[in-house]
């Protein structure tokens, strides 16, 4: 059986119109999770990806930063039931995390 895979687009930018500019231009034909949407802040904090940029949205504690797995970019393999399967950190491992 083929498994289908969907691509959810989760920006840092400073600002809508920025996620939208680099999406257009840097990504394929994956999804976008809407720049307004709650989920975004919901989705960092769960699986710990965040831009270096976005340090006070989730605190500067140590605590915060034991939490963070990776800044960007990074890319979080979830299954149907929302846990987490894999995690490739492509901020630290660059490309060779994708092999």
């Amino acid at each position: 059986t083929a498994r289908k895979i969907s691509i959810i687009f989760v920006s840092s930018d400073f600002s809508e119109e920025d996620a939208t500019t680099f999406f257009k231009n840097a990504h394929g034909d994956w999804l976008m999770l809407d720049y307004k949407s709650a989920l975004r802040s919901e989705l960092k904090r769960k699986f710990g990806v965040w831009a270096g940029k976005e340090a006070s949205q989730f605190g500067t504690s140590i605590a915060s930063f034991k939490s963070r797995r990776s800044g960007i970019p990074a890319l979080a393999i979830v299954g149907l039931d929302g846990e987490l399967v894999n995690f490739l950190n492509a901020e630290l491992e660059g490309f060779e995390a994708l092999m």
